[in-house]
């Protein structure tokens, strides 16, 4: 299972510079806002701004909409299309909110950081009941796993067993609710956010899949559930029993007197399908379940590496300095691919993988033989197809 995210990244990012578009653009883009639902046509956005703000820079990429919009006596009000299939962003200052254009009276507190519908069942209404959600279930989350490893009555095996079923039972709470979301909001971008956490947490792809299938046909278009979908179908073509799919990229193999970076192209063949069973850890510095995973690995090279089994770690979806300094903390000492930044997605695109870590197993011949392993499930695994 990947890392618990810590909320629904929905409320406030950073900020950059954009190319604003004149008032007129609203009206050109109306008629766009129908086909994102039956809703009202388009939603009034006003609030107060912060102090030493004149103006507010409105966004939806969904409409074609990138406005500003000069506030009066410290106030904004703007009209704009209404879409419940996307997010739309208002910049005040450095402060950025984003909320759901449904057609009700939006109003954004900066001050707050919160936004508010006039219409207490709509869908932006239920877009916040959803981030509430989730946050509380992190809190919760977190609050309880730290009770239970400062139990100083409990063993460490006992404090370990009892965190992992409290795990267990929280995330399979959390899904239950995030299910029903999906169900009650399979045309909107509540469903997409409580789809996008659920796939998340989820337990394998089939669960996934469950998921998928609640959703709409239009938002099935959305960029980041048709990622979703796409992977799964990656997924589908490496998985067990289906031989290994190759790709290249450039790894960072040392670091010059002056800092700069030694790069070397590689291939995952040049590790797999090369006569040795290969467990391959895809991981990454900031991944703290990816380090978790470390003592295991270590406890696999050092009992079973030799003639018939090696280890490949992959380090994806970070900075290769940051990589280094991990695996020297951690212990890393067989072979490693640490990605260039430009080429730390390739691995994880070729192998449909969403959330690390993603610990593989390969036989001599490149034959996957298994995925997502986890603690002791790794040295049972390797031991069971060595025969030992």
């Amino acid at each position: 299972m990947s890392e618990i995210p810590s909320s629904l990244s929905v409320f406030r990012i950073g900020t950059d510079m954009r190319t604003r578009t004149s008032a007129a653009l609203i009206a050109a883009v109306l008629l766009a806002a129908v086909a994102c639902n039956r809703i009202n046509p388009t939603t009034i956005v006003s609030g107060e701004v912060l102090s030493g703000v004149e103006t507010v820079y409105v966004i939806s990429p969904a409409t074609a909409l990138d406005t500003a919009v000069v506030a009066q006596d410290g106030r904004f009000e703007v009209e704009i299309p209404s879409c419940v299939t996307a997010l739309v962003s208002v910049e005040c200052g450095a402060d950025i909110l984003q909320f759901v254009a449904d057609g009700s009276d939006i109003t954004v507190d900066f001050q707050e950081g919160k936004v508010f519908s006039s219409k207490k069942k709509g869908i932006q209404s239920r877009f916040n009941e959803l981030v509430d959600t989730f946050v509380n279930f992190t809190d919760e989350y977190k609050n309880g796993i730290q009770e239970i490893y400062s139990d100083e009555t409990l063993t460490q095996e006992e404090r370990a067993g009892k965190a992992e079923e409290y795990s267990n039972g929280k995330i399979s709470e959390i899904k239950d609710v995030l299910e029903t979301v999906i169900r009650k909001n399979p045309d909107n971008i509540v469903g997409v956010q409580a789809f996008l956490q659920a796939s998340m947490l989820a337990d394998n792809d089939l669960e996934i899949k469950s998921y998928l299938d609640l959703l709409g046909p239009e938002v099935l278009e959305l960029e980041q559930v048709k990622a979703t979908a796409a992977a799964l179908a990656v997924r589908e073509g490496s998985g067990e029993g289906c031989m290994f799919t190759d790709f290249a990229v450039n790894s960072v193999v040392g670091f010059k007197a002056d800092g700069s970076q030694i790069v070397k192209p590689v291939c995952l063949s040049d590790y797999v399908g090369q006569g040795k069973y290969m467990l391959v850890d895809f991981w990454a510095s900031w991944c703290g379940p990816c380090r978790a995973e470390i003592p295991n690995i270590i406890d696999v090279y050092e009992n079973f590496a030799g003639d018939r089994f090696d280890v490949l770690s992959i380090a994806v979806w970070d900075e290769p300095e940051k990589s280094f300094e991990a695996a020297q903390e951690e212990g890393v000492c067989w072979n490693q691919i640490v990605c260039t930044v430009e080429d730390r997605t390739i691995p994880t695109e070729k192998y449909g993988i969403e959330g690390i870590p993603q610990i593989m197993l390969f036989a001599p011949d490149g034959t996957i033989v298994a995925r997502g392993l986890r603690g002791e499930a790794i040295a049972a695994k390797v031991a069971e197809v060595l025969g030992l």
